[in-house]
């Protein structure tokens, strides 16, 4: 008996409380339950339903006394559509756990949900009541059918105006039978005093059928209309009930009151607007948006009075409206008559302001039958004519605690999935239309999505009086060749919006798609390729304008000296990537077996994932070490380019590498560029092609610029926070890859000032974009220094 186990477990629980011991029972006694089976009732509202059978299964329990066959067990299922009965389908003897339910009856209401049951206190043996698990298999799916009432506002004055109007009925999934002209009882709620008819004979299997309203009301009445098509008239025999539309109406008002009603039209759009938009600050934008509203009539009816003379068409009548946005125009459409009673006005223009109200008209006394006598007359308020008029701005917030960098960056390989990225756009003056919900596809949201990734709706939340979409891109980019550097871009389309004006979300400059061709395509050989630079002339450093307003020859934080007279540089190849740790620690392990050594420093194999980032944390002593290493590894110990007393050098131990060294190029073997070799090969090695002043390794536009490269405020990647893998951004004219970052590159310089300090160049992941020019970021340092941001590229003759 349960209460029996009940009583034990209280007894149990209270002796182990109080031998503050922890115990594992080997019990699992737990509160009966009951199952029910899987049952798809679904119908139309307001026809019968064929009879679906539940069957419940209790755990534990029996019933307290039998069940008798048909007994009512309605009240069983809490969420029970009205219309619908419960009935026993079986007897069920006392004790008995198993009982079958039939439902069955007409469906008066909609319901889309699983089906919620309870047994009710008195039924079971032991407990008082007992709650089925929830099956989302066992569910209600009650819809109203298809049949639609067009909007139309049956509109006059009780005792006063006769009324002749026709509602159209429109079917989908069905058709009428053979209907004549005649009378019907359809409408539910029709105002006392007036007839429905079938105005005009339908045919058989015709989709429409006209319901025309006459006589004279004699009670007020404002209500959807509200419509029931019998069986008989239908050839599916099956009786629909309309779905309630608030667009087609009764307004039937007291004939004693003197009023006008405005039709159900919004005034939508967008304000028109220009912005100063800052990114940062080396890019400042306009946007603009000149939006014309969709021009909209508006019909004002009046109930019981009339126009005392004609207005023509085009009249200005803009004072009116109380509330009407400024920019927009009023002006009637169609000449009206003395003793008209409607006129129709155009609203049009392009909107200064924003307005989110209903509309508000008052018409002047003196174009009245009544005239001063009853002064102006307000327009009764509809709060479906309205003006929206909103900012149709959005952006791309950054989300709390994120870094700034990378923010909304879409990032990986081509052929492989992508880590999910959100999106959370926030409406600023707009909600979002029914259409946009959970699950939904925002893929042609973004006008430059990658193939193979693909957007998705994850929620909407409110956000104070804005909305947050949250668009998750997901998917594995695919197709096409090269990496994919880009802005997102995204415009939220008219019929996703309330103000059906499309929506161009504010750009951040972190929102970014980079895609890149797989490193697997990468290896030894492809680190070691050579890009042959013909020899030429250096001009004299050039004067950029540098965006952030910093202009001349160099920055103030910078130090010198820097070249300022035009230098001659021979022809070489250089390294096509930057020396990857794979190929470094290739040669370092060669090196150490041959008589080299690096100052106690040692290196280990790199990982899998980090094979082909730069090699970095190594000196300018270092790295001439491994150039001869890589040498005399490839092509023999004669070809290495530094010595010291005629010997190559292998370590740095006992002197000063930096002050002993002697360079020879006429040796064909590896070394470091020259500052100003470096820069010619970064520059295309042509004076005469546009290359040469770029701003940049590749290009002259900003906006370029992350497609070349690395750089802090423009960072796309970062896959190991700091150095990313070589080669993955585009290459510069001559085909170089990374001169512009991902990190710095030694060189050896030729001028006798300070032999303890030599020269980096290129930008590197930590700089900004202004440092990443050719000669943005040079800097002179220690020969024996080492950092994580410098890392090195070879020349040979």
């Amino acid at each position: 008996m349960r209460q029996g186990k009940n009583a034990i477990l209280v007894a149990l629980a209270i002796l182990f409380a109080a031998c503050e011991q922890t115990v594992d029972s080997a019990w699992d006694i737990g509160p009966a339950g009951v199952t029910m089976s899987d049952a798809f009732i679904a119908g139309p509202v307001g026809v019968p339903l064929p009879a679906y059978e539940i069957t419940l299964t209790i755990a534990e329990e029996g019933l307290k006394t039998a069940l008798a066959p048909g007994a009512d067990l309605s009240g069983w299922i809490t969420n029970r559509p009205e219309g619908l009965r419960a009935n026993a389908k079986m007897l069920v003897p006392a004790g008995g756990n198993r009982i079958t339910l039939v439902l069955s009856g007409i469906p008066l209401e909609p319901k889309t949900e699983p089906l919620a049951l309870t047994i009710p206190e008195g039924y079971l043996a032991e407990w008082k009541a007992l709650a089925a698990a929830a099956n989302p298999n066992t569910r209600f799916d009650i819809r109203y059918p298809d049949a639609a009432i067009d909007d139309i506002t049956v509109q006059g004055a009780a005792g006063v105006t006769a009324i002749n109007q026709t509602i159209t009925i429109t079917l989908s999934a069905d058709g009428f039978n053979a209907l004549g002209a005649g009378p019907i009882g359809w409408i539910s709620n029709l105002p006392a005093g007036l007839t429905q008819t079938i105005g005009a004979p339908v045919a058989p299997g015709s989709k429409t059928a006209g319901i025309h309203i006459t006589g004279t009301p004699t009670e007020e009445k404002s209500e959807p209309i509200g419509v029931f098509i019998p069986a008989n008239a239908l050839q599916s025999g099956n009786p629909i009930m309309v779905f309630p539309n608030e667009l087609a109406r009764f307004l039937i008002f007291n004939a004693s009151l003197r009023a006008a009603i405005v039709s159900d039209a919004a005034i939508t759009g967008a304000r028109n607007f220009t912005t100063n938009i800052s990114s940062t600050p080396e890019v400042t934008t306009t946007w603009q948006r000149t939006a014309a509203i969709p021009p909209k009539d508006l019909t004002i009816t009046l109930l019981n009075e009339s126009f005392l003379s004609a207005i023509s068409a085009n009249t200005n009548v803009a004072s009116w409206f109380a509330n009407r946005p400024g920019g927009l125009t009023a002006q009637v459409k169609n000449a009206v008559g003395p003793g008209d009673m409607s006129v129709v006005i155009t609203i049009a223009g392009y909107p200064t302001q924003v307005k989110t109200e209903p509309v508000s008209v008052t018409i002047p006394a003196a174009l009245l039958t009544t005239g001063a006598a009853k002064g102006n007359l307000a327009v009764l308020q509809n709060a479906a004519a309205r003006f929206y008029i909103v900012d149709p701005l959005a952006k791309l917030p950054r989300a709390a605690g994120e870094d700034n960098d990378n923010t909304h960056t879409v990032t990986g390989f081509r052929g492989a999935s992508i880590s999910p990225v959100n999106f959370v756009i926030t409406l600023q003056g707009d909600t979002p239309t029914a259409t946009v919900t959970a699950g939904s596809s925002a893929t042609s949201w973004f006008t430059n999505m990658p193939a193979g990734l693909q957007a998705t709706v994850v929620n909407i939340m409110p956000n104070g009086s804005a909305k947050n979409i949250t668009l998750r891109v997901s998917g594995a980019p695919s197709g096409g060749s090269g990496s994919i550097i880009g802005r997102v871009r995204i415009t939220i389309p008219a019929a996703a919006l309330t103000c059906a004006v499309p929506i161009e979300v504010y750009p951040e400059v972190s929102a970014k798609f980079a895609i890149y061709t797989s490193t697997a395509a990468m290896n030894t050989a492809e680190a070691r390729v050579m890009v042959s630079i013909a020899g030429g002339t250096v001009n004299a450093r050039p004067s950029y304008s540098y965006p952030g307003g910093t202009s001349g020859t160099g920055f103030a934080r910078e130090p010198g000296p820097f070249y300022t007279t035009p230098v001659t540089v021979p022809s070489f190849s250089i390294g096509k990537y930057e020396v990857t740790r794979e190929l470094w620690y290739e040669v370092y392990s060669w090196a150490i077996g041959h008589g080299y050594s690096f100052g106690g420093f040692s290196w280990v194999a790199p990982s899998a994932g980090k094979r082909f980032l730069p090699q970095t944390r190594i000196s300018c002593q270092e790295a001439v070490i491994w150039c001869n290493a890589y040498t005399e590894k490839t092509m023999g110990a004669a070809e290495c380019v530094y010595t010291r007393g005629g010997t190559p050098v292998r370590n740095k131990n006992g002197y000063n590498l930096y002050s002993e060294l002697t360079v020879d190029t006429a040796k064909n073997g590896y070394r470091l560029p020259t500052p100003a070799e470096w820069e010619w090969a970064a520059r295309g090695g042509n004076t005469g092609a546009p290359a040469w002043n770029y701003r940049w390794p590749g290009t002259n536009t900003l906006a370029d610029a992350e497609k070349y490269v690395w750089a802090d405020n423009l960072r796309t990647y970062d896959m190991y926070n700091n150095e990313i893998p070589v080669g993955l951004l585009l290459p510069n004219a001559k085909g170089i890859y990374d001169m512009g970052g991902n990190v710095h590159e030694w060189t050896v310089k030729t001028d006798s000032s300070d032999p303890s300090q030599t020269i980096t160049r290129g930008g590197a992941f930590n700089r900004d974009s202004t440092r990443s020019a050719f000669d943005g970021d040079r800097e002179e340092r220690k020969w024996t220094g080492s950092r994580d941001i410098i890392g090195l590229r070879v020349i040979r003759k």
